[in-house]
């Protein structure tokens, strides 16, 4: 079953449509402005994949959505990554570099959401109530666009060493490192960021509008969600899993209908289907997969 698409009736000439496909309406303060998401998280909490995922997500359902990493900027300023000292919170030169990568990063996504783009996701950490304000004001005060902050929280440990060795196999930072320089460099760069990381206040940040994922998908917390782009980011989040997935595909059995080549119809099986359907439904019970979810069509034949 494919996700659900969102569209909206309104009055529009003829040359609107032409132009601007429903989907993309332009005019901020409208259900259909220019959102922006921002990533919440200290690193390996999963966030870089979920934006990913979730800009996938978007653009299948016709939205034209776009993932601006922070870190994509940062290496464009420094090129070879050497070691966790530049997430130190008194490196005032490092920090420059950063807030200058934060800076062209919201730059580029302002520029994306001006000329084509729906949704603009920054990948970065907005760390504490500052980063976060800033992110808000930019957006929202100067430009008049959503802003939904996404965080993602987890304290699940097997979890969270998974993730963390997910980024150091597929991270360009740390491909000139050996395994356990790269993990040592790493759990420092946390430790880092929980120096000056906040969680979004619900008190103190009562205005936003965000929502918190907590170990991968396994609860959601939504606070001041409104308008289609957001529930569409909220029904994929709150069915969100992380991690691969295997995926079987199985044509139906041999049909009546196709012992003599015909097209079409809703025959029962064959004797040589059914006998394919038996051994189909041993083999996937034998496997004993847990949390199996099987799709299939009403036919008959099925």
């Amino acid at each position: 079953m494919a996700p659900t698409s969102y569209s909206m009736s309104r009055k529009e000439s003829v040359d609107e449509k032409m132009s601007c496909p429903i989907p993309c309406a332009k005019k901020a303060g409208d259900n259909f402005a220019p959102l922006v998401v921002a990533m919440v998280g200290l690193p390996a909490r999963g966030k870089t994949v979920l934006s990913h995922k979730l800009n996938r997500y978007l653009n299948w359902n016709g939205l034209n959505s776009k993932v601006f990493s922070i870190s994509f900027y940062r290496r464009k300023h420094i090129e070879l990554y050497d070691s966790h000292e530049i997430f130190r919170t008194d490196n005032e030169e490092a920090y420059e570099i950063i807030q200058q990568s934060a800076k062209e990063a919201m730059e580029d996504a302002l520029d994306f959401l001006k000329s084509e783009g729906n949704i603009a996701i920054l990948d970065g950490t907005h760390a504490t109530p500052q980063m976060r304000q800033k992110t808000l004001d930019y957006f929202g005060k100067q430009y008049n666009f959503k802003v939904l902050f996404l965080e993602c929280i987890c304290d699940d440990e097997i979890l969270l060493d998974k993730n963390i060795k997910e980024i150091l196999q597929f991270s360009k930072d740390y491909r000139h490192m050996t395994k356990e320089k790269a993990l040592d460099d790493y759990h420092h760069k946390i430790e880092h960021f929980m120096e000056q990381y906040e969680t979004i206040n619900p008190k103190e940040e009562s205005k936003y509008t965000y929502i918190k994922v907590f170990n991968g998908g396994e609860n959601v917390s939504v606070h001041r969600l409104n308008g289609p782009y957001q529930s569409m980011i909220l029904s994929f989040v709150s069915s969100y899993r992380p991690g691969p997935k295997t995926l079987y595909f199985s044509r139906h059995g041999e049909s009546e209908y196709n012992v003599v080549g015909r097209i079409g119809g809703d025959t029962d099986l064959s004797p040589r289907g059914r006998m394919y359907a038996s051994t189909l439904a041993r083999y996937i019970n034998d496997a004993a997969i847990p949390e199996l979810h099987v799709w299939t069509s009403e036919k008959r034949r099925t």
